[in-house]
């Protein structure tokens, strides 16, 4: 759960701005680096509150990183959703 981040960028030209967002409670695991954290294991469907209304062409970027349960951690992602 801490490992995700979404922004909102409505166009090339500007910064992106950080979303607020709720997500379900996840599964509570202890890590032996990151300490107490929730996962998930499948489908998630997140509550976003945009900060503004995306105009024609906005993106919406969604960062996220998994690891494996015997501790490996994959390299960051980033998606990026075009309205």
């Amino acid at each position: 759960k801490h490992q995700f981040k979404f922004s909102l960028q409505q166009s090339t030209a500007t910064s992106p701005q950080p979303v607020a967002f709720d997500m379900p409670q996840g599964i509570k695991k202890t890590d032996q680096f990151f300490g107490e954290v929730e996962v998930y294991y499948s489908k998630l469907t997140v509550d976003l509150s945009l900060p503004e209304k995306p105009r024609a062409g906005a993106i919406l970027l969604i960062e996220f990183q998994g690891c494996a349960e015997w501790g490996f951690c994959y390299p960051a992602q980033e998606i990026q959703v075009e309205r």
